[in-house]
C-alpha cells in the first residue's frame, strides 16, 4: 500500500422544536510512503470536533486511547462515582477513537481530539524472500515500529492543561 488517502466526514443530529441538536466533524489523513521493497512508513493525522447549540457538558465525546483487537485490553472509567449520569443521547453518540497504543480505552474524553500516529512496517518474510509466499501467515508476519501522540479536549488548544 502507498499514497495519501483522506476520509473527512460532517454528521448532523437535530432535535425537533428543542435546539438541542449537534453536529461531529472528522478528518483522517494517512500517507503510506514504501522506503525500500516491502518496507513501509504509514503516518497518519486525524482530528475530530463536536460543536452546535447544546451545552458542552451535554455534548457528546470522543474517547481516545486503547487499540483495536488488543488480548489485554483495559478500560480506563473517566467518570467519578459521585458525578451525575449524564444525558442518554450524550453517552449513545459517543465515538471512541483508537490507537493510542499504550494507554487503556478511553484514557481521555472531551468534545474534540487530535492524533497522530506514525509507523514503520517490516515485514520479515517478505522482505527477504525472492519467491512467492503461499502462507498468509509468513506473508503477512512483521514487525512494527510506531509513535503515537494525542489528546481529547475541551476548549480551542488540545495543549492546555486541564483543570
Amino acid at each position: 500500500m502507498s499514497g495519501t488517502r483522506m476520509k473527512a466526514s460532517i454528521v448532523s443530529l437535530d432535535q425537533l422544536g428543542a435546539g438541542q441538536g449537534f453536529s461531529r466533524f472528522t478528518v483522517d489523513l494517512r500517507h503510506y510512503q514504501r522506503l525500500h521493497r516491502s518496507l513501509v512508513w504509514a503516518n497518519r493525522v486525524s482530528f475530530g470536533h463536536y460543536f452546535g447549540p447544546r451545552r458542552l457538558e451535554d455534548m457528546p465525546k470522543f474517547r481516545l486511547g486503547g487499540m483495536d483487537d488488543w488480548l489485554n485490553a483495559d478500560y480506563a472509567e473517566s467518570r467519578l462515582p459521585n458525578e451525575p449520569t449524564p444525558d442518554p443521547s450524550g453517552i449513545f453518540y459517543q465515538q471512541f477513537v483508537t490507537n493510542l497504543r499504550g494507554f487503556d480505552y478511553s484514557a481521555v474524553s472531551g468534545p474534540s481530539y487530535v492524533l497522530f500516529n506514525s509507523e514503520l512496517r517490516f515485514p520479515i518474510v517478505q522482505y527477504f524472500s525472492r519467491r512467492p509466499i503461499y502462507s498468509g501467515f509468513f506473508r503477512n508476519l512483521q514487525l512494527t515500529g510506531f509513535f503515537d501522540a494525542g489528546n481529547a479536549y475541551s476548549g480551542g488548544n488540545p495543549l492546555a492543561s486541564q483543570s
